[in-house]
C-alpha cells in the first residue's frame, strides 16, 4: 500500500512547514506541496526533504492547487492520498493509527478523516463518542486521506467554487458515487482557523471564524451553486441552515459587517446570473 500527502500552501511559514514535512516523511511514500502564494517565492529554498514542489500562484484557487497535487500523485500509483495544510499539526502516533486503519477499512470507504479539535478551545469539528470510526456526510479536506480508487470514480475537485464549500461540494459527489466517508472520533489533527475569536450568546460560547470580506462573497456564491446542485438533495434543508446560521452570525457580531453584507448578496445575486469574477477582482472589491 502506497500513502502519499499532498500539502497545498500559501505564503507558508517555512518553519511550520518544514516541521510538519520532518513529523510526516518517515511514513510517507511522497509528498508534494502544490504552492498557491501569488508571489514569486523560490519555496524550494527554504524546504528540507525529498519532495515534488508545485508553484500554482493561486490559479483557480485551493480546488485548483488540490487538483494539480492530485494528479502527480496519481501518476505516482499511490493508493491513498492524505490531504494537509501547511500549518496542520497531527496528535503524537496518529499517522501510525491512519495508516493501521486504512490497510483494514471496508472498501466501501472513499475518505476517512482525521477529525480534528480547534487549536483555540480544543472543540471537536465533528463531535462524538466512539472509539473507532463513524458515518459521517462531510468532512473537511485537511486531515482527510482519500482513496485513489475513490478520486478516479469521482474526479477531481470542482474548480468553479475556487476557495469555500469546496470539501462538501466534494463530498457531495462522493457519498453519490456510493463511497462511504468515515472519520476518527478522537482527533488526530490540531486545526489552525486563523483570527478566529469567540463570543457568548445566551450562555454559549459561539466561535467567530473573521474571515476578511472577500471570503463571503465566495461563500455565498458557493452556497448557491451547492444548494442548487442534484447531489445535495437529502441534505438541502440542514446546508441552508448551516448558511443562514453562520451568516447570521458573522453579520451580527463580527467587524466590517457592511462590506461583508454587500459581498455575501452580490455573491447570492452572481451564482442567480451566471456571473463570474475574476479573483483579484473580487479582492479589489471587497479587500
Amino acid at each position: 500500500m502506497k500513502i502519499s500527502v499532498l500539502i497545498t500552501s500559501y505564503n507558508p511559514d517555512f518553519k511550520t512547514l518544514n516541521e510538519l514535512i520532518t513529523s510526516i516523511q518517515p511514513y510517507i511514500d511522497s509528498i508534494v506541496v502544490v504552492d498557491n502564494s501569488e508571489d514569486s517565492i523560490d519555496i524550494e529554498n527554504y524546504i528540507n526533504g525529498n519532495i515534488t514542489i508545485i508553484k500554482n500562484h493561486n490559479h483557480n484557487g485551493i480546488s485548483g492547487a488540490l487538483n494539480l497535487g492530485i494528479k502527480e500523485l496519481l501518476c505516482y500509483n499511490s493508493n491513498w492520498i492524505l490531504f494537509l495544510d501547511q500549518d496542520s499539526v497531527l496528535v503524537d502516533g496518529s499517522l501510525t493509527r491512519i495508516i493501521e486503519t486504512i490497510s483494514i477499512v471496508d472498501s466501501d470507504i472513499g475518505i476517512v478523516s482525521t477529525n480534528a479539535f480547534y487549536s483555540e478551545s480544543k472543540k471537536k469539528l465533528i463531535n462524538c463518542s466512539s472509539s473507532g470510526l463513524i458515518d459521517v456526510d462531510t468532512v473537511i479536506t485537511s486531515g482527510s486521506i482519500i482513496s485513489s480508487d475513490c478520486i478516479k470514480k469521482v474526479g477531481l475537485f470542482n474548480e468553479r467554487y475556487f476557495i469555500e464549500f469546496v470539501d462538501i461540494e466534494y463530498c457531495s459527489r462522493v457519498k453519490n458515487k456510493g463511497f462511504r466517508i468515515s472519520v476518527f472520533c478522537k482527533p488526530q489533527l490540531i486545526a489552525q482557523f486563523g483570527n478566529t475569536t469567540n463570543v457568548n450568546i445566551f450562555g454559549r460560547t459561539v466561535f467567530l471564524d473573521n474571515h476578511e470580506p472577500w471570503r463571503h462573497y465566495y461563500r455565498s456564491r458557493n452556497f448557491m451553486y451547492l444548494f442548487t446542485s442534484k447531489y445535495v438533495r437529502k441534505n438541502r434543508f440542514n446546508l441552508f441552515k448551516n448558511f443562514i446560521k453562520a451568516s447570521v452570525i458573522t453579520l451580527t457580531f463580527e467587524s466590517s459587517r457592511g462590506v461583508k453584507m454587500s459581498a455575501l448578496l452580490l455573491g447570492i445575486m452572481h451564482a442567480i446570473f451566471g456571473i463570474s469574477l475574476k479573483h483579484k477582482t473580487v479582492i479589489h472589491r471587497f479587500g
